[in-house]
């Protein structure tokens, strides 16, 4: 009784702990019906017929070496004709099987979860380099470039600035009209260029 408990407690935790391990479910419900089997004190036959349905949904050719030889034993029992074998070395191999089948699941629920870490990988990956190229995008803001781009043309610099520099002219004004500085744009006595009013960048956040 403790040992198919024990069995069973393992076989489900690492079933639990296993991402992605929903398609090896169903094996798992005919696996524990047929070890519900061994609890009680006395069992027929027909109490494993859940089992070689689990066997067929689990088995596979890359299991352990003792796993597929506790299944071919269990053809001695799985055949129709009944052989001169006495109950106990029958007992034996059904609880060989039983337990073969249980590394079977945990196998297959195994592979189960790393092949659905491996499909999340690539997606994770997808959405960090999609965050970073929106990032990247970003980098360098629509004000910055209009600052450059008025830099280098200093002959447009009022209109390209648009509105906001015009109000922002006209709220504040230079130390120089307070002191009586000549208008820009006209010729300062004494045969000096004339004054160009300075470029201002306007950034809007």
């Amino acid at each position: 009784m403790a040992l198919v408990l024990l069995l069973a407690g393992w076989v489900c935790l690492r079933v639990y702990r296993a991402r992605g391990s929903e398609g090896v479910l169903y094996p798992l419900l005919l696996w524990l019906n047929a070890l519900g089997s061994c609890v009680g004190a006395i069992a027929n036959d027909y109490s494993l017929m859940f089992l070689p349905l689990a066997i067929i949904a689990v088995f596979s050719l890359r299991d352990p070496w003792f796993v597929r030889a506790s299944l071919a034993l269990l053809l001695v029992w799985w055949q129709p004709i009944e052989l001169p074998i006495h109950a106990v070395p029958l007992l034996i191999i059904k609880l060989l099987a039983l337990v073969a089948v249980g590394v079977c699941l945990v196998r297959r629920a195994e592979e189960l979860s790393a092949r659905a870490a491996g499909r999340a990988a690539p997606e994770r990956k997808s959405t960090a380099d999609a965050g970073a190229t929106r990032q990247g995008d970003g980098a360098e803001p629509a004000p910055l470039r209009a600052c450059a781009l008025a830099a280098l043309l200093p002959a447009s610099a009022a209109a390209f600035a648009g509105p906001a520099s015009a109000a922002l002219d006209s709220a504040v004004a230079p130390p120089s009209a307070a002191l009586g500085a000549p208008p820009s744009g006209t010729a300062v006595p004494g045969g000096g260029a004339p004054m160009t009013p300075p470029i201002r960048c306007i950034t809007r956040e």
